[in-house]
Order: C-alpha cells, then sequence, then structure tokens
C-alpha cells in the first residue's frame, strides 16, 4: 500500500508540473500576440507635422499627378532616397552609417515637404519643402523652396534618377 500512495502523490506532481508548463506557454503566447499588436499599431502612426495652419495653403495638398514611390539615386553623391508612401528614408552608400534621415513626407502637385522624425537628426520636426519636376527620363530634380535644415537641403536639392 505504501507503494501505491508513492505513485499517487508522483501522479499528482507530474499533473501540476503539466498544468503548470501549460499556463507558462499560454501566457508566453499571449504576451507575444499583444507586443505584436502594439508594435503594429505604432508603426502605422502618422507624424503629425508642427507647422501651423495658418502657413499651410490647403490647395497646395492635393494628390500627385504621377508616383514618386521608389528608390532614388543622386547624380551628386549617390545617397539613394527611397519614397514608399508617407515615408522617406536617405540612406548614404557608406560603410561606417548608412542611414542618413528618415521621416515623413507630404507630396503636392508640384511640391514636396519633408519632416524628419528620426532623433539623431540636426532637423528633428522642421520642414523641408522643394519643389519638384519629373521629366521624360524618369529624373527627378529637387529645388529648395524653403528649409532652414543646412544638411537636408545640400543632400535633396539634387537630381535623382529611379532604380
Amino acid at each position: 500500500m505504501a507503494k501505491r500512495k508513492y505513485n499517487k502523490k508522483k501522479k499528482q506532481s507530474k499533473n501540476s508540473f503539466v498544468i503548470f508548463f501549460t499556463i507558462v506557454i499560454v501566457l508566453a503566447i499571449l504576451s507575444y500576440v499583444i507586443t505584436y499588436l502594439v508594435i503594429d499599431t505604432d508603426s502605422n502612426s502618422e507624424v503629425v507635422n508642427t507647422v501651423e495652419p495658418e502657413k499651410v495653403d490647403k490647395t497646395e495638398i492635393v494628390q500627385p499627378k504621377v508616383s514618386l514611390d521608389g528608390t532614388w539615386v543622386s547624380y551628386d553623391d549617390g545617397a539613394m532616397l527611397t519614397i514608399t508612401g508617407r515615408k522617406y528614408t536617405i540612406e548614404l552608400p557608406n560603410v561606417e552609417s548608412s542611414v542618413v534621415a528618415s521621416g515623413s513626407i507630404v507630396i503636392g502637385n508640384d511640391k514636396i515637404t519633408f519632416v524628419n522624425t528620426n532623433q539623431d537628426s540636426e532637423c528633428s520636426i522642421t520642414p523641408g519643402v522643394y519643389n519638384f519636376k519629373l521629366d521624360v527620363k524618369e529624373e527627378l530634380t529637387l529645388k529648395k523652396e524653403s528649409d532652414n535644415c543646412k544638411g537636408r537641403s545640400e543632400r535633396m536639392e539634387a537630381t535623382w534618377f529611379k532604380v
């Protein structure tokens, strides 16, 4: 009889271990799902431009006739400008530090407004407005209209070809 009690206690400890292990697995899966949903929600959020409403001409923010989505390479220094929807990144072709700037973009009929959102930027949330022209050879020319950020304006004011 002593043996039976021993086996019964052993079975009970195995059952409690299985229950404990199952609870830990369920909690881990729940935390993963919650984290995924929070990160996915953050990546879909938009950056709000802090320009005063009186200074923005609402008639200029019109859907452009052409799509600028894709990767553009500067003839000046080989920098790559990637535009995807309302986001952009600028990368340099070097090994040390590739991403120079990233942020939000608003494209109008003939104007583009860049707002850097990366923390390391010297031009944090100051917008830069550029006139653009897309020619038949799919070359994009950006000319500064107003941009107080010297680093961005030196890099952006150029002619770009699409990759």
